[in-house]
């Protein structure tokens, strides 16, 4: 189940609005699961998250991609999790490519 995926699965007789801002991002990330994306955009996913999560929705970003065939476009300025997570990156300053490449 999505919920589970997210690692929500515990949360799942909670009330959204009583989640932690992090758990709220993951419940959005199950949310945009349901349809079985092909593409998933996401603009600054870690943004907001305690630090102590982002591993965790990291993993989930990259078992969407792995085990459900989902394509992420993430904009993040957070480099670390760029390099934990994507296999093509693009850098952009004020809409001008720096460097494109793996990382």
């Amino acid at each position: 189940d999505l919920l589970a995926f997210a690692g929500l699965h515990e949360k799942r007789m909670e009330k959204a609005g009583s989640l932690s801002f992090g758990q709220q991002k993951l419940l959005e990330f199950a949310m945009a699961l349901m349809n079985e994306p092909k593409l998933l955009l996401l603009d600054e996913p870690t943004a907001g998250i305690n630090p102590t999560l982002i591993n965790g929705l990291i993993d989930r970003l990259r078992r969407a991609n792995t085990e459900l065939g989902v394509t992420l476009l993430v904009i993040e300025h957070n480099m670390r999790v760029i390099m934990n997570l994507a296999h093509r990156i693009t850098c952009l300053a004020h809409g001008e490519v720096l460097a494109a490449g793996t990382p």
